[in-house]
């Protein structure tokens, strides 16, 4: 990993913002993987901080994105669109955007208006593991 990536992966330790964590698990820098453990909840007072860290994710040359949702308790309308912007922004340059062990009520919040059609959503794990087999 570059010297870049692994301080913006250490800063991003300690980044936290009113109800939400931000934690990177996996990183495969050479390969554009990173899995990111988020707790608590994506809503309007937090939206921006998410969607500016990811951005930057981006921007260093990240593609494949697996989010553990399994801590994250609420998602806003607001919080999808961040998902949205992640989603379209990867897709440009064949990206993944995968949403790992979401919790039911965050499911059906994503279920409701058809977004979860937009990304992978993989509930016990499966796809996530065969993404980091494809990329180890």
């Amino acid at each position: 990993m570059d010297k870049k990536n692994l301080t913006l992966i250490l800063d991003m330790v300690s980044d936290s913002i009113t109800d939400l964590s931000i934690i990177p698990a996996l990183v495969e820098s050479s390969k554009g993987l990173i899995k990111i453990e988020l707790t608590g909840s994506i809503n309007t007072n937090n939206n921006s901080f998410f969607q500016n860290k990811m951005d930057e994710l981006i921007d260093r040359g990240f593609k494949c994105f697996i989010f553990d949702m399994s801590k994250i308790n609420y998602v806003s309308a607001m919080g999808i669109g961040v998902f949205i912007h992640i989603y379209e922004r990867l897709s440009i340059d064949g990206g993944t955007l995968i949403l790992n062990k979401l919790q039911n009520n965050v499911l059906d919040v994503l279920d409701l208006p058809g977004f979860s059609e937009f990304f992978h959503v993989d509930l016990d794990n499966k796809s996530a593991e065969i993404i980091v087999e494809i990329s180890g």
